[in-house]
């Protein structure tokens, strides 16, 4: 977008038909509809592990959440990786 105006727009529908992890020897592959994807991100990890802080809404407001989702887009990041060790965040 320029100043309010949409300069392009694409609309494509797709379907993920199967997802398979190579992990193979020294591999570590996601397959996509028989299609190795190169996966780039980083780990997402709580950004507080002290739990009565994160459930207090007006310490931690969920607009820092998406700020970092932001951050990853921004990044063109195509890939996280949820850490498994922290609290679960809302979808």
């Amino acid at each position: 977008m320029q100043n309010d105006l949409v300069l392009d727009h694409k609309k494509q529908v797709y379907g993920l038909h199967t997802v398979r992890l190579n992990s193979e020897g020294a591999n570590f592959q996601v397959i996509v509809n028989g299609y190795p994807i190169y996966c780039k991100g980083a780990n997402y990890v709580p950004p507080d592990m002290m739990y009565p802080r994160l459930i207090n809404k007006d310490f931690y407001p969920p607009k820092s959440i998406q700020s970092l989702l932001d951050d990853a887009v921004e990044s063109n990041f195509n890939m996280l990786r949820v850490w498994g060790g922290g609290q679960y965040e809302s979808d």
